[in-house]
């Protein structure tokens, strides 16, 4: 797809692959991180003592599936050879990101009770677009928070398996698979560099959405960080063709270095750092100042 003249240039696409996804990473943890807090923040409010409480195990009142309660009973299984019990933060600290989109699926309690989802998804993604219980009590509304919350469980997942950030399958609509109901088709899949950036900002910005969704603190904070310009940046073709030009090297003293930093120069080459006339360190491509 990005046609490399030469290994150089294809060594700068892996450079910018590793740069994408480790930008799309810290968005990513932002987003699960707030997730999971809101999830542990509400339902806390609602299950387990003390009533009304910041901090319960209201995981023990819910009527969860095999899975998820077999994952909460793996990481108390951790504890017990330090023979103390984890308090909640410990157990949803440890729980993945499926966890929580699953708990959508979670209808009852355990004595029988009918979860209040919908007010649940009200105080949770408290800037959701004409959001309210009415709204959150249709099914096919939680099915496309599902399917968000699925994007950024997916893209997640990639990373973590080292998948090319840059590679998607067809756009389907934000809708979720059920047994009578399979969401259309709304893009085919990328086949240029083009589409794969178009793809790759649409997904970057659906978990933004999301994020801010779920606390528009955290998304002002984050719109401020200098990771998010690096990404805007990163999700363009300026970038992949900046990358590719990484086929000179230079030296450079120290004293260079900190003129770069200084100066708040972007590289572009591959830098051989010497001192006192040796070599002392290699400075990468995606070690942008």
């Amino acid at each position: 797809m990005f046609a490399p003249a030469n290994d150089l240039e294809l060594y700068g696409i892996y450079c910018w692959n590793e740069s994408v996804a480790n930008g799309f990473s810290t968005l990513l943890a932002t987003v699960e991180i707030t997730l999971r807090n809101g999830f542990h923040r509400e339902l806390s409010k609602r299950y387990g003592p003390p009533a009304g409480g910041p901090n319960t195990h209201w995981y023990d009142y819910l009527d969860l599936s095999p899975r998820s309660v077999e994952k909460i009973d793996e990481i108390r299984g951790h504890y017990r050879w330090r023979r103390f019990a984890p308090n909640p933060g410990d157990i949803i600290s440890g729980l993945s990101f499926g966890f929580w989109k699953h708990l959508l699926d979670v209808t009852h309690a355990r004595d029988g009770s009918p979860v209040p989802l919908n007010e649940v998804l009200t105080d949770l993604l408290p800037n959701y677009r004409n959001g309210s219980a009415a709204h959150w009590a249709k099914q096919a509304n939680q099915d496309k928070l599902y399917s968000r919350l699925e994007t950024a469980w997916d893209m997640r997942n990639r990373i973590a398996h080292h998948e090319p950030i840059w590679t998607f399958g067809v756009l389907l609509e934000e809708r979720r698979w059920r047994h009578r109901y399979r969401p259309a088709q709304v893009r085919n899949r990328p086949v240029n560099v083009a589409q794969s950036l178009d793809r790759m900002n649409l997904t970057y910005n659906r978990c933004f959405e999301l994020l801010y969704w779920l606390s528009s603190h955290r998304a002002a904070d984050y719109k401020a960080s200098p990771n998010h310009h690096k990404m805007k940046y990163l999700m363009s073709a300026k970038a992949i063709a900046d990358y590719k030009s990484f086929s000179i090297t230079r030296d450079m003293t120290l004293l260079g270095i900190r003129r770069m930093m200084k100066a708040r120069t972007p590289l572009e080459q591959i830098i051989y750092l010497r001192h006192q006339g040796q070599p002392a360190a290699v400075i990468l491509p995606w070690m942008v100042f």
